[in-house]
């Protein structure tokens, strides 16, 4: 795993000019007319986020069965287990006894039986070894996971997270142009008070949350049927009233969909007919219409570039605004140029010249950008709703 990651660093080194979205010009002098950002690209239409906020709340189970339904549904999927301290995909898709082959550049991902793309830790390290990583190197893996492995073209490539709102979802949301998350909740309050935080997270990085999802909203008897619900409380209602968020679908607290995730299956496999297997059906057919309705009304730029020095945004609804490297300058609120606590200006406003440029442009996930500029700066992040409203004031 070490070579892995040491090898992984002098790519880097040897293609770092390569990564860059806008060529840094060492000179400094403005940027080239009409540059444009060209992000890597994954071979992906769909890069969707899993989450929860908290654990043992179903995440990964419900996250394999989404994956299988948009698989039965003539989907290429993939999916990336990022629980590196707790991974579960690999015991969960039956596919515990592969291992890959880290000894090449690019690594192809496993696949399961359903024809599922997937990697995660348990494929480089013995099954029951622990995951006693710090988080810079956990970060490491993850961008290796998305970069190094030789995914094919995939209409969805799921991200099983963590609990949590840590370093692994800050890398994802920085790095990769999410097309939105999915909330996974339980009934009670408990679990759904953790997982606005994650809501929160995503709305604030402007990921959209394409909906919730409630596990184990009641019991299904095995031997009757009957339905009765064990957690008291509605995630749902209350996300929905708070947040506007759809629900996707609830699933039942099923014995057959647990046995099954145990034992390296599906419910698709076991009950295809039930009710739990038809509500996955359901959730997928829910996500499929989010995702076009997202994509119509999504407040991201849809060019960026650069027009005589000046940044160049055209919005989805046609309109055009410029900014030039000047008024950016003043206006980044880093904390070198802002009091984190206070809010008080600590830019010297006089030392900022005129005439300074843009050097280079990176893209922040979906939710910015990071701009260098002439004078060496660079540790501000602009987020577009930032940039919008600079437009308007002007």
């Amino acid at each position: 795993m070490m070579y892995y990651l040491r090898r992984k660093r002098r790519v880097q080194k040897k293609s770092s000019s390569k990564n860059n979205y806008l060529v840094t010009n060492r000179q400094k002098k403005p940027l080239a007319h009409k540059a444009d950002i060209s992000d890597r690209q994954l071979p992906v239409k769909h890069i969707v986020a899993i989450a929860s906020g908290k654990g043992g709340v179903g995440k990964s189970t419900l996250t394999q069965h989404i994956a299988v339904a948009l698989s039965k549904q003539q989907y290429k999927v993939g999916v990336i287990d990022a629980d590196i301290y707790g991974p579960s995909q690999a015991v969960m898709f039956g596919a515990e006894a592969q291992k890959i082959n880290n000894r090449d550049d690019r690594i192809k991902p496993l696949t399961t039986a359903d024809g599922i793309q997937f990697v995660s830790v348990t494929a480089f390290i013995d099954k029951d070894a622990p995951m006693i990583w710090r988080a810079p190197m956990v970060t490491k893996l993850i961008q290796e996971f998305l970069y190094r492995i030789d995914w094919p073209t995939l209409d969805y490539l799921l991200i099983d997270l963590p609990p949590g709102t840590g370093d692994i979802q800050i890398t994802l949301t920085q790095q990769v142009k999410l097309a939105g998350a999915l909330i996974i909740t339980t009934p009670q309050q408990v679990a759904y008070k953790i997982a606005e935080k994650a809501v929160q997270m995503f709305q604030r990085v402007n990921v959209p949350v394409l909906g919730v999802i409630e596990n184990m909203t009641h019991y299904v008897c095995s031997h009757c049927g009957h339905e009765r619900a064990i957690f008291h409380g509605d995630a749902v209602d209350y996300l929905q009233k708070k947040y506007q968020l759809q629900c996707l679908g609830k699933i039942p607290l099923d014995e057959k969909l647990v046995n099954a995730a145990d034992h390296g299956k599906t419910i698709f496999i076991d009950a295809p007919n039930s009710p739990t297997a038809q509500a996955f059906e359901q959730i997928v057919d829910n996500l499929n219409k989010t995702l076009a309705e997202k994509a119509v009304n999504s407040n991201r730029p849809k060019h960026i570039g650069v027009d005589d020095g000046n940044l160049r945004l055209t919005w989805p609804d046609g309109k055009v605004s410029r900014l030039s490297p000047y008024q950016l300058r003043l206006q980044c609120t880093c904390a070198l140029c802002v009091d984190e606590i206070s809010g008080k200006p600590l830019l010297n406003k006089v030392a900022i010249a005129d005439t300074i440029t843009m050097t280079r442009l990176e893209p922040v996930g979906l939710y910015g950008l990071k701009i260098y500029f002439s004078d060496g700066h660079h540790t501000g992040i602009y987020t577009f709703a930032k940039l919008k409203q600079m437009e308007t004031a002007l």
